[in-house]
């Protein structure tokens, strides 16, 4: 290639590669766009399209963390304590999420009168927007718990107690940090994943040093810069309109 053809725009996929395009054709470098490539998380991830689809709808990139909690509907697992997390978090100038699993308690301990006390607090807190019961929406995405692993940024884990306690190992297999209540089971695995949080202030203060942590900010910024859907209509549908207009 060592001459430009007057019918192609030329596009490159880095600036690099925008200089050697000007460099070995002669074209300017104002006339040559620059278009990275991008990577389908839903596929690397191992995400149905359709929870894609649906974290995509819950403004799911613009997130700053993704949190996870996956447990049923019971008291002792303090799903309310993790929502007013997600409500300091929120105030303190962060865009949290929170997905619970929230299937029923097959066991029956809550009962009907908690369940809808759950799904109420958010609408109460305002986090009608950020908090969301995975199990209201089994119809449309089916069972994704092991697929939420994978989008998540941290397992939420606040239970009162545990005889064991299995998210928390599960968290660690896939790479997530977790927080938790300082549990006595807990404290006999000694996980280094673990960051022990008990109040909304520890959570805040725990959010904001996640903010920092260059792997955190190398995920958030992959996914929102380097996403085909953010790549098509941001720059690819622009550049052909402007084409299509010339």
């Amino acid at each position: 290639m060592r001459k430009a053809h007057p019918n192609v725009h030329y596009v490159a996929v880095t600036a690099n590669r925008q200089k050697e395009i000007n460099l070995s054709l002669g074209v300017r470098i104002e006339e040559i766009s620059v278009i990275e490539n991008g990577v389908a998380h839903h596929e690397l991830w191992g995400l149905e399209p359709e929870f894609y689809q649906w974290l995509e709808a819950r403004d799911f990139i613009r997130r700053d963390i993704v949190f996870y909690y996956p447990t049923k509907l019971m008291q002792r697992k303090n799903i309310d304590q993790a929502i007013l997390f997600i409500d300091a978090i929120k105030k303190s100038g962060l865009q949290p999420m929170l997905i619970v699993t929230g299937s029923q308690d097959v066991y029956g301990t809550a009962g009907q009168a908690y369940e809808d006390y759950l799904k109420n607090y958010p609408k109460q807190l305002g986090l009608e927007k950020d908090v969301f019961f995975l199990n209201d929406f089994n119809d449309e995405i089916g069972q994704v718990w092991s697929q939420a692993f994978r989008a998540a940024d941290v397992l939420l884990f606040p239970s009162a107690y545990e005889g064991h306690g299995i998210p928390p190992v599960e968290a660690a297999l896939c790479r997530l940090p977790c927080w938790t209540l300082p549990l006595p089971t807990l404290a006999e695995w000694q996980l280094p994943s673990l960051t022990m949080v008990k109040t909304p202030a520890e959570a805040v203060k725990a959010a904001h040093s996640l903010m920092l942590n260059p792997i955190h900010l190398a995920r958030k910024e992959a996914l929102r810069n380097h996403n085909w859907q953010q790549i098509h209509q941001q720059k690819i549908i622009p550049l052909l309109n402007a084409l299509i207009t010339f």
